[in-house]
């Protein structure tokens, strides 16, 4: 609605319309910039029972980096770095009052996060304080959290090109050389085993079951053979527990984009595939390796 000079937004307006019942309305937020160009302040515009408020913005002098946001409330945020820009900690608090804090350390020369600690003022212990460690190629081989609750410990293996094929979470500190359902522990246990085709496809993804006795779940992906036509799409994917199996069927359209269809015994639900090949505890998603899958279920065969 309105720029300054330099053809920066000073105010914006977002219209929602009646459709949305008490949603509707025009909600106007105003934004300051520095002379540095840094944003100074954002205004935000009253919706439902929150108030109107502002956010404002401190930065480092010389470096520019953002040391602070404050808030509605006396919300404060404050950041400091290392010399190489990394954050060292994050403190934030209200109204005065005691502060919650995150402590970061990095390696020596990679400079990659080796431990992060979450704590809050007088309370005694971590709420969570975890420890990573890399492969040579900087792939996470491990996440720790011991805090006062226990340990936590996530461990992931790779093949030779640093796609994750193995993921899973122990009790003890160190991961074990092979995973198996007796070296299984922590508050949230679990192990997926993931397998690949020459270029990338994902084929199969297990996952294993936590208990003795029980079964595993695998999950199978299938394409068109090499050769054919939108080699890399995903035609289906057999999901087996025990002796039941079931199938998700994909149909595209000319842009190889999934068609929608429907269940053939149930109501439409969305594809529940993901792209991350890791537990979504896992802090590290972006080192995932992953399937070219559809975002929409398409036909689904009854359990058999």
């Amino acid at each position: 609605m309105a720029y300054d000079r330099l053809y920066r937004p000073l105010r914006t307006s977002v219209t929602i319309p009646s459709t949305e019942g008490a949603l509707q309305g025009t909600y106007l937020t105003t934004t300051t910039y520095n002379a540095s160009g840094t944003v100074s302040g954002v205004g935000y515009p009253k919706a439902g029972d929150l108030a109107a408020n502002t956010v404002t913005y401190t930065y480092e002098d010389g470096t520019q980096r953002p040391i602070k946001v404050s808030g509605p409330l006396n919300l404060t945020a404050t950041t400091n770095y290392s010399y190489t820009g990394k954050p060292l900690q994050y403190v934030m608090s209200a109204n005065g009052g005691k502060t919650a804090y995150e402590n970061n350390t990095y390696q020596w020369g990679t400079q990659r996060l080796a431990t992060s600690a979450v704590g809050r003022q007088d309370v005694t212990g971590s709420d969570q304080n975890n420890t990573y460690t890399y492969d040579e190629a900087g792939n996470v081989l491990s996440v720790s959290d011991t805090s006062r609750s226990g340990t936590d410990n996530q461990c992931f293996g790779y093949d030779y090109l640093g796609r994750l094929t193995e993921a899973w979470a122990q009790s003890t500190t160190g991961c074990a050389t092979t995973p198996s359902t007796s070296a299984l522990g922590g508050p949230a246990p679990y192990w997926t085993s993931y397998s690949y085709d020459k270029v990338g496809n994902r084929l199969t993804e297990t996952q294993h079951a936590t208990t003795s006795g029980a079964p595993d779940t695998e999950r199978s992906y299938h394409y068109p053979d090499p050769g054919t036509a939108q080699p890399h799409k995903l035609n289906s994917v057999d999901t087996t527990t025990g002796t039941v199996k079931s199938t998700d069927s994909f149909g595209y359209d000319t842009g190889a984009t999934p068609t929608p269809g429907y269940w053939a015994t149930a109501p439409p639900r969305p594809w529940t595939g993901t792209s991350r090949a890791i537990s979504p505890r896992s802090p590290n998603p972006s080192r995932a390796a992953a399937t070219r899958s559809p975002s929409t279920c398409t036909t689904r065969t009854a359990p058999v």
